[in-house]
């Protein structure tokens, strides 16, 4: 089983954040490997650590440059973000091709809401 490290990055604090990692740690193939409070933080662990997830809060009005930065440095990588109250997310991914898209819409679709 190929192991996730995943980076809890720049969610709110408290509760969200909390359940968030909780529900992460549940899952025997997901290493919540560190949290970061600012973009700096971000991209020092960024730099130290090989993440394949970055979580992240995104506002309901875009999606923020860091996003784009963190994609354009670090093309493999998968940004998930929840949008307002963690009640919508949003992944990123670099250059998706047909395989990709196809199969991520097919997740989406087949999904079991709450």
């Amino acid at each position: 089983m190929t192991q996730i490290r995943c980076l809890l990055a720049g969610t709110r604090p408290g509760v969200l954040a909390d359940i968030v990692e909780q529900v992460m740690k549940n899952h025997l193939d997901v290493e919540m490997i560190e949290r970061a409070d600012s973009q700096e933080e971000v991209l020092q662990l960024v730099k130290k650590y090989d993440f394949n997830v970055v979580i992240v809060d995104l506002p309901s009005s875009g999606i923020p440059e860091h996003c784009h930065e963190l994609l354009d440095e670090h093309p493999s990588m998968v940004i998930a973000g929840l949008v307002g109250d963690g009640k919508r997310l949003c992944i990123l991914v670099d250059d998706p091709g047909p395989v990709e898209l196809t199969e991520m819409i097919r997740v989406a679709v087949n999904r079991k809401p709450g």
